[in-house]
């Protein structure tokens, strides 16, 4: 583990350093500034939210939600068991979270990273149990200081020579600290030509020097003409960092903030961020300045704070509200605290578990309410909060949430996802405006109201996890402008709307785990879809004839469906990048045309135990970076795989029919990761291009000795597993000592005599056919850390 102590940019660095390692067998994990907006929460909940971001990165998911801490280290370990792992995690400041690197590191294989920044040193004392590296980061220099602020006022690293020496100036007054040149140079942008304005905005920094960073910041905010922006910015400071921009655009909207020129304003200041997840950011000094500025009409309270609130003029300014109760145990409050804030748009609850009294006087300016954990069966008669936006009520005890239709006319947002007890969704017939719909792991949800097909915008429908829940063909209507419908898990699910292809603008389709056994010809009509998910469709053992007509789509994923053939317009996808139908037991072909797919980067068929052969032409296919074809009933692989320029991954394991290899595969200089634990494969000779091979993982079955020769040509080699046939349980020694880069070796090889290892070597697994008395003197591998035993793949 890395630690790096101070504040520096780079972040940016991060993110360019990741897409890198796509073309290593490292997972890269970037969690950026979201561990330390966790500060008003539980232990329990920072580390499930810490669990919930790590496992979501791991499996390339926007959010992954598991409902404990201990089925979320199941499913971590299962994951990380036999992968390495680089994590980045930006400004660390909860104590829980070290405590959970240093409780579970071992679940992180050897040879992964964690890099961690932080500004608090007493953190590092609870990874006493871990090997810890900790650097202190350099301030940035003056010439580099220099370029980063010339880049935020101009756009290149070279100002212009009327302004170079205030370029120096103010470089000079912000003390070389990276987020105040950011936020300086983006609040000049675009006045080059006055260079009296950039005086007197000098000046202005002199004055308030003495101050320090936070007066700096500030200045940029000062300086906000218009005071929806200001809103705007206090608002997501307070209320919406970490939460999605789509929920506080609504609001914004609906406040006459007018949020689409004033979010891009503080965009181009540098005063927010929106993540990868299209969520808030903001660096921690501008989320403290934003704090302190509204903290006049935007309240936090702990515990029992709220007994003794502010008096009844100050009350009556507040427009948001975040009420803790953790550590408060009647975990209630009264309603008459909102009567006495009249102008209360936003409010979030912390570990409430219910609010006593009544709602008739209160609330009328209610936008947002987050509250998880509630225990109301029921929403209260008088809860009707006519101007509500975005309802978030996530893990409550709701078993419905209203019958009669409700007054909430401006409702764009409704979540009571993990939900255990909701039997039905509500009465949509007020509530017309509604976009996004998310019911996700309500287990007990069984029926969907008709009025759902009444909501003409609706764009978002989760309902992935409801296992018990029924849709009719009929269910959902025409839902013409919906974009993601994720049915996954739903297995009383049998049939997909009918109306499917009236649903233009859908991009994303999750249908996998359920009971479809077919789906509708319509779907050929989505020519806006992305990602078509049927993995698990244990009863779908056909596509529709011209699926080809989905042009748009880029991911396919079927794996372990009983899809028995491809129709041969499949080759028209012409688009796809990812094609999955791992473990689909009954496919015997591809379409002969399947070469079409130029674009494809992905094919995986492992497991695919009754497919003969692959496509001929695989050449066509320049794309292709990874090829799984473990598992299968191939004999032969066609000799066309060596032109393939950008594989980096191939795996032919276990093929029992297969006996040799054509020799182009060793012409695949580009493949880093090979596996072909195979029986009986005949050793064959290596052409010259072999040396220039980056091969960083090889998995081979073979008669050791015999392929020793070639072994020992990849000089790049990191990660080596080796199964030997049975004439390696001779007694002739061997040697890897010359692939100096070796730093993981597994031997499930039949022998006594253990082969000597380069120095290099950090661990090592052995069958238990090794025994100590067969093991020579170690003492020479100063980097092996760890060395054990394991059982033989095929016993």
């Amino acid at each position: 583990m890395y630690v790096l102590l101070g504040s520096v940019v780079w972040e940016e660095s991060v993110k360019l350093l990741l897409p890198k390692l796509s073309t290593t067998n490292i997972i890269p994990i970037l969690i950026v500034a979201a561990v330390s907006k966790m500060s008003k929460n539980t232990h329990k909940e920072v580390v499930l939210y810490f669990l919930q971001q790590l496992l979501a990165s791991l499996l390339r998911r926007k959010d992954c939600k598991v409902p404990d801490v201990d089925s979320g280290i199941r499913q971590l370990g299962q994951i990380l068991f036999s992968k390495k792992a680089l994590v980045v995690l930006d400004n660390l400041d909860q104590s829980s979270c070290s405590e959970f690197l240093a409780r579970y590191f071992s679940l992180f294989s050897v040879g992964s990273r964690i890099v961690v920044t932080t500004r608090d040193v007493n953190l590092l004392n609870q990874l006493n149990q871990v090997h810890v590296d900790i650097y202190m980061v350099d301030e940035l220099g003056e010439v580099d200081s220099l370029k980063l602020f010339n880049y935020h006022s101009f756009g290149k690293v070279t100002p212009p020579a009327n302004l170079e020496n205030l370029s120096k100036s103010f470089v000079t007054y912000a003390g070389c600290l990276p987020l105040a040149l950011k936020v300086l140079g983006s609040s000049l942008r675009g006045r080059t030509q006055d260079e009296v304005f950039w005086k007197a905005k000098l000046e202005k920094v002199r004055k308030i020097l003495e101050n320090g960073i936070m007066e700096i910041l500030q200045l940029s905010y000062n300086e906000l003409n218009d005071d929806t922006v200001k809103s705007i910015f206090l608002d997501i400071a307070f209320f919406f960092v970490g939460k999605y921009k789509n929920d506080a655009f609504y609001i914004f909207q609906s406040c006459d903030y007018f949020p689409e020129d004033g979010i891009q304003v503080l965009l181009d200041r540098c005063l927010i961020t929106i993540d990868e997840n299209n969520m808030f950011q903001m660096h921690d000094l501008i989320h403290d300045m934003g704090c302190k500025i509204s903290k006049s009409t935007r309240l936090f309270l702990r515990e029992k704070g709220w007994e003794y609130s502010k008096n009844q003029e100050e009350l009556h300014k507040i427009e948001g509200l975040i009420l803790d109760l953790t550590q408060y145990d009647k975990r209630q409050i009264d309603s008459q605290l909102f009567e006495r804030m009249p102008n209360l748009r936003l409010l979030e609850l912390f570990n409430a578990h219910n609010i006593k009294g009544h709602f008739e006087n209160s609330l009328q300016e209610l936008r947002c309410i987050y509250w998880s954990n509630c225990m109301w069966t029921q929403l209260p008669s008088s809860f009707r909060p006519q101007k509500l936006i975005s309802f978030h009520m996530p893990s409550s005890n709701f078993k419905m949430l209203w019958d009669d239709p409700r007054p909430f006319t401006s409702l764009k947002i409704l979540n009571v996802g993990y939900s255990l007890n909701l039997k039905t969704t509500p009465n949509f017939g007020n509530s017309k405006s509604v976009t996004e719909l998310y019911f996700r792991n309500c287990e007990n949800l069984r029926k969907v109201h008709p009025s759902i097909r009444e909501l003409t915008g609706l764009q978002v429908l989760d309902l992935k996890e409801c296992i018990k829940v029924e849709l009719s063909a009929e269910t959902l209507g025409q839902s013409s402008r919906l974009r993601y419908l994720y049915l996954g898990y739903c297995s009383n699910v049998r049939l997909l709307p009918k109306a499917l292809g009236g649903m233009k603008q859908l991009e994303e389709l999750d249908a996998s785990y359920t009971a479809i056994k077919e789906l509708p010809d319509s779907i050929t009509q989505l020519k806006e879809l992305v990602h078509l998910k049927l993995e698990g469709c244990e009863k779908l053992k056909k596509l529709p004839e011209q699926i080809g007509n989905i042009v748009g789509l880029r991911i396919f994923r079927a794996s372990f469906s009983a899809i028995e053939q491809l129709p041969d317009s499949f080759a028209g996808l012409v688009n796809l990048e990812i094609l999955d139908l791992r473990g689909c037991k009954n496919l015997r072909n591809l379409p002969n045309s399947i070469w079409k797919l130029k674009l494809l980067q992905i094919l995986d068929l492992g497991y695919c135990s009754k497919l003969k052969r692959l496509p001929n032409e695989l050449e066509k296919m320049q794309c292709l970076e990874e090829l799984n074809a473990s598992y299968t009933d191939i004999e032969e692989v066609p000799d066309s795989i060596g032109r393939l320029s950008t594989l980096r991954v191939l795996d032919l394991s276990f093929c029992e029919k297969l006996k040799d290899l054509p020799g182009s595969v060793w012409n695949l200089t580009s493949v880093t990761h090979l596996n072909i634990f195979q029986k009986n494969i005949d050793r064959i000779n290596l052409p010259d291009e072999v040396k220039d091979a980056k091969l960083v993982t090889l998995a081979l079955n073979c008669d050791i000795i015999l392929w020793l020769p070639v072994i020992l040509c990849f000089s790049s080699l990191k990660d080596l597993s080796l199964d030997g046939s049975e004439s390696s349980s001779s007694t002739k020694p061997f040697s890897l000592s010359k692939l100096y880069n070796l730093r993981y070796l597994s031997l499930y090889i039949c022998t006594k005599l253990f082969p000597e290892l380069p120095l290099g070597i950090t661990r090592s697994s052995l069958n238990d056919h090794f025994t100590l008395v067969h093991l020579p003197d170690l003492s020479s591998l100063k980097k092996l850390k760890e060395f054990g035993y394991l059982s033989l793949l095929q016993p």
